[in-house]
């Protein structure tokens, strides 16, 4: 029985390694061109989870 259970574990363990969130951008970058201070702009990236597991953003920044 344990011989049993050890094999399935095994098989197993790959399947569930591998299932994982994959984000995926439309666009990477954005040029917003010459502004001045006073100029506000934005831009929408536009994204996607291509994996199999659901996928959270914890944190934002600007680079």
């Amino acid at each position: 029985m344990k011989r049993v259970a050890f094999i399935l574990f095994l098989l197993l363990v790959p399947v569930v390694a591998h299932a994982q969130p994959s984000i995926s951008f439309e666009t990477m970058e954005y040029d917003f061109g010459l502004m001045s201070q006073d100029n506000k702009a934005e831009h929408i990236f536009e994204f996607s989870n291509k994996g199999d597991r659901q996928l959270v953003i914890d944190k934002l920044t600007a680079s």
